[in-house]
């Protein structure tokens, strides 16, 4: 008998409360760091990955890059630089939006002119 399997889901996790919770093991940038990303930048954000499969449930993490096409008051909107390891539910290049309390770490040189 074939178990049946939910859907892959995704969804980005708050590095500023990762950081409340442990800062020695989740640093993030300063706020006035992240809420200064420009176009062109890339920043690192921690994705959850939630499924079921043979086993049963489970949540898969992964710091995964995005490089930022666009910014308002709101937040961003940038594409996967990569592909989620071990997920299959997002792909390089998928559009995600998020906030400055998403980003965990900043590639500064990406926006840098040359």
């Amino acid at each position: 008998m074939e178990l049946e399997t939910q859907s892959e889901t995704w969804e980005i996790d708050d590095a500023e409360a990762r950081h409340r919770s442990a800062p020695d093991r989740h640093a993030i940038p300063p706020l006035v760091e992240r809420t200064d990303v420009r176009i062109g930048e890339r920043v690192e954000i921690f994705f959850l990955f939630r499924g079921c499969d043979q086993h049963g449930p489970y949540v898969q993490s992964e710091h995964l890059w995005v490089t930022v096409c666009g910014a308002s008051s709101s937040g961003y909107v940038g594409t996967l630089d990569e592909p989620p390891a071990h997920a299959t539910v997002l792909l390089k290049g998928t559009s995600v939006s998020f906030e400055p309390r998403h980003i965990t770490s900043i590639d500064w040189k990406a926006g840098a002119a040359s």
